[in-house]
């Protein structure tokens, strides 16, 4: 395995057996975010600080639309830009729609938006950073599962009213219930 092997699969060791630690940083206060990363080792450092950056970012240039906004013009609002602004990644596919070995970066959130293009998990998770945040408030969570005979990864969204919108980026569609 090269150098750009073993870097993924540390990477994707770190991706997934983190990420309930990085939803709660990205949702802790300014004060209690700069006492947590104080702690961390370089790398996690890091990574959580590039997340809020991106954060905090998206927030600035959706603040003019979404200052009044509730979370569901805030998820529509993520949703869209995403659809417009994040590609599928096809070349991390085989034919069979499965992940290729070397492309678990395509599933990272971080890469996903540096790079503009994800798959399915990429994106779904590059959309919970979005709105599940200390700056959007808005509670995303990710689901798995299936879409047809392919593993799937898609988002959730819990509104004020208690109501649901299951949001799909790499299928574009969206389904609001109660």
């Amino acid at each position: 395995m090269g150098d750009k092997g073993v870097a993924a699969e540390k990477n994707e060791n770190y991706i997934f057996s983190n990420q309930s630690f990085e939803s709660w940083a990205m949702n802790s206060s300014e004060e209690n975010f700069d006492l947590l990363v104080s702690k961390l080792t370089a790398t996690t450092r890091k990574r959580i600080i590039r997340m809020r950056e991106i954060c905090s970012n998206f927030y600035r240039f959706a603040s003019g639309n979404l200052k009044t906004a509730s979370s569901k013009e805030k998820t529509m609002f993520a949703y869209n830009w995403c659809l417009s602004n994040i590609k599928y990644d096809i070349n991390a596919t085989n034919s069979d729609g499965t992940l290729k070995n070397d492309r678990k970066d395509s599933q990272d959130p971080i890469i996903t938006f540096d790079n503009r293009m994800g798959v399915c998990e990429g994106r779904a998770r590059l959309l919970k950073l979005l709105l599940n945040n200390y700056y959007m408030k808005v509670p995303c969570f990710l689901v798995k599962g299936m879409s047809g005979r392919l593993q799937h990864t898609w988002n959730e969204i819990i509104l004020e009213d208690g109501s649901v919108i299951d949001l799909d980026i790499s299928k574009q569609n969206n389904r609001i219930f109660n």
